[in-house]
C-alpha cells in the first residue's frame, strides 16, 4: 500500500486531493472513491502496549480507554449527522453502523482500532447530497484524521445553491474539528488508561514509562474553572436529587450533553412553570448556567436563570 503518511506524520492533503481526482480509477462514484481514498489511507489507530501486565491482556482502566474512544467519535457522528453534539441523537442503528472495530492480535497487547467502515456509512448517510468534489475532500480529510494525521483544516464550501449540499458542508465542517480535537483526547485517554505500562506506541509515535506517568499526573491535576454561560437548550433527561432539586440532562450545539441541577427554591414560580413546560413539551428555552470546567469539560452545572 502506497500510504501518504509521512515520518512526521503530517501530509499535504491537497495533494491527495488532486491525486485522487486525477485517478483514473476515480469515476465519480461513492465505490470507486473509496478504493482510491483507502488505497492511500488507512484510517486506523494502531496502539501496541509493553510491560508486564500486558501480555495478551490489558486492565479494565484500558478498555475504557477504548469506550471513550468510541465515544469520542459518536460525537463527531452526531454532528454530522444532526448538527449536534448530542450523544441522545444516535438510536441503536445509528450506533450500530458507527461502531469501531476494535482487533487484538493474538499473543501480544496491540490493539487496532479500524474506521474505515464507519466511513464509509458516513458517506452514505451525511454527504448523500454533496458534489463529487466536495465529497472527496471531506472523505480524505476524515481519513486522515482517523489515521492520528494532523492536519491544518479549511472549511470547504458547497459551490452551488442547493441547500441541502450547503447544510451538509456546513455539518461535516465542524464535524471534522471535532474529530481533530478527538486525536488528542484519544491519545490521553489511552495514556491514562495505561498507566503501568512501560512503553505505549500509538501509530509509530512511542511515549515512554515517563511520557505516561506525565500525562497521568496532568489528567490529576487539571485545574478547575467556572464561567457563566446562556444559550438556548432541550432538556432530554430528568433526575430527582431532594423534593425541590432535579438534575436535568441538558444539550446545546455549542456544549454538548451534560447535566445540570435546578433548585427550585431559586426561581420564582413563572420560571419553574416555564421550565416544565420545556421539559413536557420538548421545546428549546433558553437558559443562563453556571459551569465547572475541567480540561474543557463540564464537571458539574447549576441553573442560574431562565430567559
Amino acid at each position: 500500500m502506497n500510504n501518504v503518511v509521512s515520518e512526521n506524520n503530517t501530509v499535504d492533503i491537497s495533494k491527495i486531493l488532486d491525486d485522487i481526482l486525477k485517478d483514473e480509477n476515480y469515476k465519480n462514484d461513492d465505490e470507486s472513491l473509496f478504493k482510491c481514498v483507502f488505497s492511500r489511507i488507512e484510517p486506523k489507530v494502531i496502539i501496541k502496549i509493553e510491560g508486564k501486565n500486558y501480555h495478551s491482556s490489558f486492565p479494565a482502566s484500558f478498555a475504557q480507554s477504548l469506550v471513550e474512544i468510541q465515544d469520542n467519535f459518536y460525537r463527531a457522528v452526531s454532528i454530522a449527522l444532526f448538527g449536534e453534539e448530542n450523544l441522545k441523537r444516535l438510536n441503536s442503528d445509528h450506533r450500530a453502523r458507527f461502531q469501531l472495530t476494535f482487533s487484538i492480535e493474538n499473543g501480544s497487547t496491540e490493539v487496532e482500532s479500524d474506521f474505515k467502515n464507519s466511513l464509509i456509512n458516513l458517506v452514505s448517510t451525511a454527504m448523500v447530497d454533496m458534489s463529487p468534489k466536495l465529497k472527496v475532500g471531506m472523505i480524505v480529510a476524515l481519513a486522515l484524521i482517523a489515521s492520528g494525521t494532523f492536519i491544518a483544516w479549511k472549511h470547504l464550501q458547497a459551490n452551488s445553491e442547493n441547500t441541502k449540499e450547503i447544510e451538509q458542508t456546513k455539518r461535516l465542517n465542524f464535524a471534522i474539528e471535532k474529530m481533530m480535537e478527538n486525536n488528542e483526547k484519544n491519545i490521553n485517554a489511552i495514556l491514562r488508561g495505561v498507566k503501568d505500562a512501560d512503553k505505549a506506541t500509538i501509530n509509530d509515535i512511542e511515549y515512554s514509562k515517563a511520557d505516561i506517568e506525565d500525562a497521568n499526573r496532568r489528567a490529576e491535576r487539571v485545574a478547575h474553572k467556572s464561567e457563566t454561560f446562556i444559550g438556548e437548550f432541550r432538556i432530554y433527561g430528568v433526575e430527582t436529587k431532594h423534593e425541590v432539586v432535579n438534575k436535568f440532562t441538558l444539550s446545546n450545539k455549542n456544549t454538548g450533553e451534560f447535566s445540570a441541577l435546578f433548585d427550585e427554591d431559586q426561581f420564582k414560580q413563572d420560571d419553574i412553570d416555564k421550565i416544565w413546560d420545556a421539559v413536557k413539551n420538548k421545546r428549546v428555552i433558553k437558559l443562563t448556567l453556571s459551569l465547572d470546567k475541567q480540561e474543557n469539560k463540564i464537571k458539574q452545572s447549576t441553573i442560574l436563570s431562565i430567559d
